[in-house]
């Protein structure tokens, strides 16, 4: 089920909905898509073409499919600002940003920045999430030793019991 296109499709859309690692997995497809884009643009390939290349790159098939329904309506003629907007899955602040690239005229240099920022923000929230399981794994051994510490030591004070009593 998992290698259908649909069984793909809702896990990845699950994969997004997780409470810590959404916004993560959210942003690492993001700094890919980015990044290919920015090089596949910058390097001559007309936008329309890098899009439809950029969105095999993206391992979650929710975020490739949101970057193919950018990818048809530019190719219908839309602004690529415009149709980021409209598809309504990208965050805002790509959204500005890609309107300003368009304006100005340097809409690589953007996009690279965008890549750039969204890698800075992985390297943060994988720094955060590091120091924050640390306690929780630092617990879960301890609970282990005393588990295994009563396994052996609840039965040698269950035979002293006995022993003493008889």
């Amino acid at each position: 089920w998992k290698k259908t296109p649909d069984g793909r499709y809702r896990i990845d859309w699950l994969k997004l909905k997780l409470p810590i690692f959404g916004n993560l997995n959210q942003k690492i497809a993001l700094s890919k898509f980015l990044t290919t884009i920015q090089t596949l643009h910058g390097s001559g390939l007309v936008l329309p073409e890098a899009l439809r290349m950029s969105a095999k790159v993206v391992e979650n098939s929710v975020i490739a499919q949101g970057i193919m329904r950018v990818y048809e309506k530019v190719t219908r003629g839309k602004m690529f600002s415009e149709a980021l907007q409209e598809v309504g899955f990208f965050p805002p602040l790509l959204v500005r940003m890609a309107m300003m690239g368009e304006k100005t005229g340097d809409l690589d240099q953007m996009l690279g920045e965008m890549g750039r920022y969204y890698d800075r923000e992985i390297k943060y929230i994988s720094k955060n999430m590091t120091t924050l399981i640390e306690p929780v794994i630092t617990v879960f051994m301890g609970c282990l030793v005393l588990l295994l510490a009563l396994g052996v030591f609840l039965p040698m004070w269950q035979s002293m019991r006995l022993v003493l009593n008889q």
